[in-house]
């Protein structure tokens, strides 16, 4: 009996279809999550407990992430029905996967410094002795910036893929 080999196009849009799938219900799970810390955030107003700025910052990570995904998964969306991996949208759109991270972890980096630093000076109520720096907006801008990189190199293979496919 002969086995029946898949090409390494079709085994590419079907792993294009199943990372559409992961990268939709991670969005839907990022949105449940939001939504779940606003309603939990509720009684740490109430009760007085609540650091409010805290929960600005995870605010502004959620939203960081549920666009992330919402990109990644219009990447993969466009690259299953792909015939390669170097189309045009497709980098327009790991392009902005890299703003997103850059732009929205240098905010995010800037408002935890803010925040931090006013809270530590005693101008904001908190309830801690010491108040940490947060570095996930540093995480996110090299994040972003290797990402960048990456969105770099898919459209410079996407103009060759295009002239490639003028030539032919």
């Amino acid at each position: 009996m002969k086995k029946k080999v898949k090409s390494p196009e079709k085994s590419f849009q079907n792993v294009c279809k199943d990372l559409h799938t992961v990268f939709g219900f991670l969005l839907i799970l990022n949105v449940i999550a939001a939504v779940f810390v606003a309603i939990g955030s509720i009684g740490g107003f109430i009760d007085g407990t609540l650091i409010f700025w805290d929960y600005i910052l995870m605010y502004m990570s959620s939203a960081i992430m549920i666009t992330v995904f919402n990109y990644l998964r219009l990447i993969f969306k466009e690259l299953k029905t792909s015939e390669t991996p170097f189309c045009i949208e497709a980098s327009r759109r790991i392009q902005a996967v890299a703003e997103t991270f850059v732009i929205g972890g240098g905010v995010y980096w800037i408002s935890s410094i803010i925040l931090y630093g006013l809270q530590y000076s005693n101008a904001l109520p908190t309830n801690r002795e010491e108040v940490p720096i947060d570095a996930t907006g540093i995480l996110y801008i090299i994040v972003g910036s290797i990402i960048w990189g990456i969105a770099y190199i898919f459209n410079y293979g996407s103009k060759l893929q295009q002239e490639s496919d003028e030539t032919i």
